[in-house]
């Protein structure tokens, strides 16, 4: 498993132990259609690099509908679907990617340098309690973080960014929130097309499965040798007679 089929724990709804194919595909679709400009807004906000949050959000949704039948149980899908956006858009991102950008508007500018100034952690702990809306216990698990470490990071990442803008920190959720002039334009791929692409995922996970188990038998079986260096055998040609014959005395 790597890194970005990691499910964040969470609770789970009580379900029956089979949901339908047409189940998930409809849950999958709805969560999809709810949540995708969320994500974005929040990845945006985070990295200040619109194609790079766009491109993540999209790979993450593929991920989610790939493991749909544990992530689909979770009282709360963005729970496990932001942090692997959120993992993919870091590791992609240039440094204030904004200042190339020819058609952002001063505000959003304004906005992602002070964003941009603040450390990762912080920005992490100041855009989940101020756009994802988690409670501080959340953040804190997300960030991984104890909860009175969390909530140092939030305040501190709070100050600086207020005092960057010159605004009180009562006005940073309408500040983080009109980046979403930036976000609104963009379209994203018919969650079919997410889908096919989670299902295609799926079948090279369980290909490449089993190609690690055949390698592993093979393996196995290459070193199992006797003390001359010959792998045991069933076969009794070239044993001599008499060695046979003390066999079965």
């Amino acid at each position: 498993m790597t890194a970005d089929d990691q499910v964040t724990p969470s609770a789970e709804q009580p379900r029956s132990a089979y949901v339908s194919s047409a189940d998930l595909t409809s849950s999958f679709d709805a969560f999809y259609k709810d949540a995708r400009d969320r994500l974005l807004l929040q990845t945006f906000a985070l990295t200040g690099d619109l194609a790079v949050a766009r491109s993540a959000v999209r790979e993450a949704f593929v991920v989610s509908w790939h493991h749909w039948r544990k992530t689909g149980r979770l009282s709360e899908p963005e729970s496990a679907v932001r942090p692997d956006a959120w993992r993919k858009a870091l590791r992609r991102a240039s440094t204030r990617p904004w200042h190339r950008k020819k058609d952002l508007g001063e505000e959003t500018r304004r906005t992602l340098e002070a964003l941009g100034a603040v450390p990762v952690v912080q920005r992490k702990a100041l855009l989940l309690t101020q756009l994802a809306a988690v409670t501080m216990e959340e953040m804190a698990h997300e960030i991984g973080l104890p909860a009175e470490a969390a909530e140092r990071e939030l305040q501190q990442g709070a100050a600086q960014f207020a005092t960057a803008l010159e605004i009180p920190t009562s006005a940073i959720p309408l500040a983080l929130n009109g980046l979403a002039d930036a976000t609104r334009t963009v379209t994203w791929p018919r969650v079919t097309i997410i889908r096919r692409a989670g299902a295609a995922r799926r079948r090279a996970h369980t290909v490449v499965g089993g190609a690690v188990a055949v390698v592993a038998l093979v393996a196995g079986g290459a070193i199992a040798a006797d003390s001359t260096g010959v792998r045991p055998s069933l076969d009794r040609e070239g044993v001599p007679a008499a060695e046979i014959g003390r066999a079965h005395v």
